[in-house]
């Protein structure tokens, strides 16, 4: 996964994903998982449909293996599909977890801009009572 990390002030670091190539793979993950569950779906019409008019006769012997890796394939679809979604959201919350904390940034920055532009008149007053106190020393 590459990234590209951007520092916009000192303490506040953007981290951003380059979005359509991550995204386009978690979706096409998901998309093949369901193609192959859908392909899974008509082999086991056939296996339980037509093979029987074809002289299939039924055993234990190759329908256990057959039923495990049928179930195997599945909860592997279900758990692609799942880490799928989990990953197209956690994309979009750390998405939004960094512009909070850019739109935080900005206002931090503009409180302390704010503050600085009315802390000189205090600052004077300050400075000047502290040269009084030197001087009576």
């Amino acid at each position: 996964m590459a990234l590209r990390i951007v520092v916009v002030y000192e303490d506040c670091v953007q981290v951003r994903f380059r979005g359509s190539v991550v995204t386009w793979a978690v979706v096409l993950m998901a998309a093949f998982s369901v193609l192959s569950m859908i392909c899974l779906f008509l082999l086991d019409g056939m296996v339980h449909g037509d093979l029987y008019g074809y002289g299939l006769q039924f055993s234990y012997n190759w329908a256990t293996p057959y039923w495990t890796v049928k179930n195997i394939a599945f909860a592997l679809g279900w758990l692609s599909i799942f880490a799928a979604i989990v990953a197209l959201y956690s994309m979009v919350f750390k998405r939004m977890e960094v512009e909070q904390l850019l739109l935080d940034a900005k206002k931090a920055r503009a409180r302390a801009l704010k503050i600085l532009k009315t802390e000189p008149k205090a600052r004077g007053t300050d400075s000047a009572r502290r040269d009084r106190e030197r001087a009576q020393k």
